[in-house]
């Protein structure tokens, strides 16, 4: 299966546990996302809904400027812009 595919089929799945949310469908996306390592997409490459993703504890938007104050290498954020930061990411503690 090609990674894209992968990555399409990843996040019709996340959508649909969405909207089944509950604590055993939290646990069981973060257990779902984990398996997403082996495959060579980035998790904005998912295609399914930022609020699925939000819901399921996967990601979070944050004010560009709480990314800026930590000097990320991907910076600068536009200040008054909410950047969605998923659970991999290197500073998703520290937001």
């Amino acid at each position: 299966m090609a990674d894209r595919e992968a990555a399409e089929i990843y996040g019709k799945v996340f959508d649909i546990l969405a909207e089944a949310c509950g604590p055993e469908t939290l646990e069981a996306a973060k257990k779902i996302w984990d398996t997403t390592g082996g495959y060579d997409f980035q998790p904005y490459q998912l295609g399914c809904d930022e609020e699925s993703l939000i819901s399921l504890g996967l990601a979070k938007l944050v004010p560009g400027s709480v990314l800026n104050k930590l000097d990320l290498e991907n910076g600068p954020y536009e200040e008054d812009r909410d950047t969605l930061v998923y659970i991999d990411e290197d500073h998703w503690d520290d937001v």
